[in-house]
């Protein structure tokens, strides 16, 4: 097992010093994998949503393989369209309140 890993940093918050909406994806996953469910939420909050999303589609998949159709709020017109506001929200809030910034963590 390794005792220390090296993650990738991110251009944007390094030439910009601003939290893409994606910064704190790589340490969230490795929490997640760990079994520490709030230390990926703090890493980055939206990760949850991308895997709720994911599951509601994988479940919608095999649903319609057993001929069964379901409609969900992710069939929605205009769901991305509200997907992308509330992520440049969360961008805007995250670079505002410094509680939503990911935290550096050495592992």
């Amino acid at each position: 097992m390794f005792k220390y890993i090296s993650l990738p940093p991110c251009y944007i918050h390094q030439f910009t010093g601003l939290y893409c909406p994606g910064c704190g994806t790589t340490r969230a996953v490795y929490a997640l994998v760990h079994g520490d469910i709030l230390l990926s939420l703090r890493q980055n909050a939206f990760l949850a949503v991308g895997i709720v999303i994911v599951l509601i589609l994988y479940i919608q998949f095999v649903l319609r393989a057993f001929g069964k159709k379901i409609n969900t709020f992710i069939n929605m017109q205009g769901f991305i369209w509200i997907m992308f506001a509330l992520l440049i929200v969360y961008t805007i809030l995250r670079n505002i309140f410094p509680a939503l910034a990911p935290v550096e963590i050495t592992y």
